[in-house]
């Protein structure tokens, strides 16, 4: 009987230690093959170069315990795209519209440097300079806010906005910039009323169709 029980206490011990040993490799092999796939959609996250649009993440995406964190970061890259993409498109316009304000500002100063000027004429100068850099001031916050709309930063506030009113601010405004030029405005006969919309928004519409 002593020989018996010793031997089933060693066959448990033995038991023992395999089964804990089995318990330490399948947890280590469960552990790394649970956080692998976690590591790869970190690399390949990791990856994603500065300045590059269209980057996505691909990897496990088929599988659903994953779908929702790589959603999640493909969703975050989208919105990244189009903040950069509407800065890009920002810096082109800025350059585009800066360029007729800025050449009428140093064709201004040129003029003015060739020949002594009484201090009369010098304030006109400096009145029409005055002009082109408030309106240097408007583009710039024009395109701010075009950047953020198309950022999907701003959301239009819509309220009833009477059109004709709105219309005509914009014409007195683009007089006011246009100097010398003539600018004609032929209201709408028929009744055009309110819409629901954003009147900031629609007022930087109007002001930079003039504008062009």
């Amino acid at each position: 009987i002593n020989a018996e029980s010793r031997r089933i206490l060693l066959l448990m011990l033995g038991a023992v230690v395999l089964g804990t040993v089995a318990t330490v490799l399948g947890g280590g092999w469960l552990s790394r093959s649970t956080v692998a796939p976690v590591a790869e959609i970190a690399a390949q996250a990791n990856a994603v170069a500065p300045g590059a649009v269209g980057q996505r993440i691909t990897a496990h995406a088929e599988v659903e315990e994953f779908n929702g964190l790589v959603g999640v970061l493909n969703r975050m890259l989208e919105r990244l795209d189009r903040g950069l993409l509407a800065q890009r498109r920002i810096i082109a316009d800025v350059g585009h519209d800066l360029r007729t304000p800025l050449t009428a500002m140093r064709g201004e100063a040129e003029v003015t440097l060739r020949n002594p000027r009484t201090p009369e004429q010098y304030r006109q100068v400096l009145a029409s300079m005055l002009e082109e850099i408030d309106h240097l001031g408007t583009i710039s916050d024009t395109r701010l806010l075009l950047a953020r709309i198309e950022a999907e930063d701003l959301v239009p506030q819509r309220a009833a906005t009477d059109i004709r009113d709105l219309v005509m601010r914009a014409v007195q405004r683009i007089r006011q910039r246009a100097g010398d030029h003539p600018v004609a405005y032929q209201p709408a006969t028929d009744g055009v009323g309110a819409a629901p919309l954003d009147g900031t928004m629609v007022s930087l519409v109007l002001d930079h169709l003039l504008d062009n």
